[in-house]
């Protein structure tokens, strides 16, 4: 678990997909993050949830 002060960015969302990808005996269907801080940018790829959705739900 990370904590940010800021958005999460694209790119830290690709590295910790790739973190996650490299086990070997993981199967993942679809991704998804968590930030409090919101995220800069939308992508299909991942679920993206905030601090809001988390609230909502």
């Amino acid at each position: 678990m990370k904590f940010y002060d800021s958005p999460m960015t694209r790119k830290e969302c690709k590295e910790e997909e790739r973190q996650v990808r490299s086990i070997v005996d993981m199967v993942c269907h679809k991704i998804g993050f968590i930030c409090s801080s919101e995220f800069d940018f939308q992508d299909e790829r991942y679920e993206l949830l905030d601090g809001i959705d988390l609230y909502n739900s």
